[in-house]
């Protein structure tokens, strides 16, 4: 797949919140990046479902993240991953 594809589709994002209207869960579809995350600082469950993301940098922004689903997600590079103190 190429990255003219990915930028055709609009992303989609379904949100989960807990009681006190924090966003918990996030399930993100056609992503183009991390850099959405820095609005959900109490996420602790992502899943990520098509698109392409460069790296994982942007997990920093998501300090609570226990769970981490990717399926059908293009991925540019996994190194930042270990590196990344989530």
């Amino acid at each position: 797949m190429n990255g003219e594809r990915y930028s055709m589709r609009k992303e989609i994002y379904l949100t989960q919140e807990n009681k006190t209207g924090d966003v918990v869960g996030l399930t993100a579809f056609h992503i183009n990046g991390l850099g959405k995350l820095k609005e959900f600082p109490e996420l602790v469950r992502l899943k990520l479902t098509g698109g392409k993301i460069e790296d994982f940098t942007g997990l920093q922004y998501c300090p609570k993240l226990s769970v981490l689903e990717i399926g059908l997600t293009e991925i540019g590079d996994f190194c930042p991953l270990e590196q990344i103190k989530v």
